[in-house]
């Protein structure tokens, strides 16, 4: 059964774009590994270099990271335009913006626990617990969730969130 959406069919989602920038193994083999799409990945040069070799689909190279600016200076060219906020997820909202995507569709993103102290999903580079002087308890926030249920949440993702709703508001 296909939906009247485009993106979505026999239950499978199939986006426009894909934006992927971590560069750990755990990156490709939660989220790559026999994934067959031809829809364009945008990435860093961070990217774990088998997400790119197993892409079917365009590549398209984006600086996000802050310690691409250099390049940028060295180079003479501003390459972007996008907002960085706080999050990597608040750079691809401003992206998405900028391209005009509509409908934009986020799955995954970190602005609460999904369970115990981790506070990324399985895949990325920073699913430890937070390392950190200050402990854990002291960055602990309680918000709610979509549905008005209270979750569990911490003063870095509270800031993302915040963004969103402050980049919306505008």
């Amino acid at each position: 059964q296909t939906t009247n959406r485009r993106f979505i069919k026999d239950g499978k989602v199939f986006p426009d774009l894909v934006f992927s920038f971590d560069g750990d193994y755990a990156n490709f083999h939660e989220h790559f590994e026999n994934v067959e799409l031809s829809a364009p990945l945008v990435f860093d040069p961070t990217i774990y270099w088998q997400c790119l070799e197993s892409w079917l689909g365009p590549l398209v190279l984006m600086l996000v990271h802050p310690a691409n600016a250099w390049i940028e200076e060295k180079l003479g060219v501003k390459f972007s335009g996008v907002n960085s906020g706080p999050s990597i997820s608040n750079t691809l909202f401003d992206f998405a913006l900028k391209i005009k995507a509509n409908p934009i569709i986020f799955v995954g993103q970190d602005l609460a626990y999904s369970s115990g102290d981790r506070y990324h999903v399985s895949g990325t580079h920073v699913t430890e617990k937070w390392d950190s002087d200050i402990t854990l308890e002291k960055q602990l926030c309680i918000v709610k969730g979509q549905h008005g249920e209270t979750l569990l949440s911490n003063f870095s993702m509270l800031t993302y969130h915040h963004w969103f709703e402050e980049f919306i508001r505008v």
